[in-house]
Order: C-alpha cells, then sequence, then structure tokens
C-alpha cells in the first residue's frame, strides 16, 4: 500500500508541474540591461531597469519606463502594433501594419538549450537584410503572445532573453520570472487620453517645441 500511495504521489506531482509549465495567459517580467553605454553613476541609475509583458490570445502588451518620465508600451496583436507614448504626460498612439512591417528574412533554430526563470529554452537566431542579425531564447512552454510585438512572428514559443538594438542603443532583456494569471481584454486596446498620431507627426511635434 505504501508503494502504491508513493508512486500515486509521484503521478500527481508530475501532472502539476506539467500544468504549471504550459501557460497561455499571464506575464513575464523581464530584466532590462545597456551593457555598451558608459554613463556616470547619475544618469545610469535613470534608465529603465525592468520590462512587463502581458499576453493573451495571440496579444501581448509590453511596458517599460525611459528617462525623463517617459513610458512606452506596445501592443501587438495578430493584425497590427500599437505603440504608445506618454512623455511628461503628453500621450500619443501610433499604428502600424503588421502586414507592412519589416519582417526577418531569416530565422535559424538552433539546438543549443539552456533554463531561463526555470523554463527550458531553446537558441533562435533572427536574421535582417543578411546581414544583421540577433539571437533569441525562447520556450515552447509559454504561449499566447502572437507576434511578441512583431519581431518574433517566425518562433514557436516566447521570447525569454534577447539583445537588440534600437536606435543605436544596445539594450538586453532577459525574463525573471512568469507568472499565470487573467488579463483584461482591453490592456491590448488604445486607452482613453491617448492621441492617435503618425511617426512623422510626433517628430515634427517633438523638433517644433
Amino acid at each position: 500500500m505504501n508503494r502504491i500511495c508513493f508512486l500515486a504521489l509521484i503521478f500527481v506531482i508530475t501532472l502539476c508541474n506539467k500544468s504549471l509549465g504550459q501557460i497561455s495567459e499571464g506575464k513575464i517580467t523581464y530584466s532590462l540591461e545597456f551593457p555598451d553605454l558608459n554613463l556616470p553613476a547619475e544618469q545610469n541609475a535613470l534608465l529603465p531597469t525592468e520590462s512587463v509583458t502581458y499576453f493573451k490570445e495571440g496579444k501581448s502588451r509590453s511596458e517599460s519606463d525611459g528617462m525623463m518620465g517617459m513610458k512606452t508600451i506596445t501592443i501587438s496583436t495578430d493584425k497590427e502594433i500599437i505603440m504608445l507614448l506618454d512623455i511628461m504626460g503628453e500621450k500619443s498612439a501610433i499604428r502600424k501594419d503588421l502586414a507592412a512591417a519589416e519582417k526577418p528574412n531569416k530565422v535559424e533554430i538552433t539546438t543549443d538549450t539552456k533554463r531561463i526563470a526555470g523554463y527550458d529554452c531553446q537558441k533562435a537566431i533572427i536574421s535582417a537584410n543578411g546581414n544583421d542579425h540577433m539571437e533569441v531564447w525562447f520556450t515552447k512552454s509559454i504561449t499566447g503572445g502572437g507576434t511578441w510585438g512583431g519581431t518574433f512572428d517566425k518562433i514557436s514559443g516566447a521570447p525569454m532573453e534577447f539583445s537588440m538594438d534600437n536606435g543605436g542603443i544596445n539594450f538586453k532583456m532577459t525574463a525573471v520570472s512568469v507568472k499565470q494569471e487573467k488579463v483584461n481584454s482591453s490592456m491590448f486596446t488604445i486607452p482613453v487620453g491617448y492621441k492617435e498620431t503618425t511617426e512623422e507627426e510626433l517628430r515634427n511635434n517633438m523638433y517644433n517645441k
């Protein structure tokens, strides 16, 4: 009887671990680093250190704070990417058609693996224009984010670690925690108070101030 109870307990634990590893709705918290920036300590302290991504039903929403009171939100659906910018209280929304967005021309899935935030991850190499490339570690145990911001649409899982160049500034994001939780569908729409504009209009407004 003791042996049967022991085997039953192992079976239950295995089922629980398997169910906990499969997540299609929740949030991922990332650490954010800028390895190539050599700034004085007081300026370095103003850089964002964390980014949070919420995901559900093929949609994702990533949030991070920037310098000078700036907050950036990226919403990704199966049709478009929406950039929400809050610059010192001035809120703007920019839509980009996902079909028209620039996409990588090659994705190589390697056999390299490692664990990140408790999840088994595999390395992929994403190439653009035949020259630039980015390494990303992803897990198939977390789904529900769709294209995860448009960059990872050819990867069947959630990005858990990657580096990227954004306007000449390199940054690295690494998942530090994953939480399974209910996500409100309203998080994937433009909030009240944001004015829809274009990238060109936003640049002109900033230069003219």
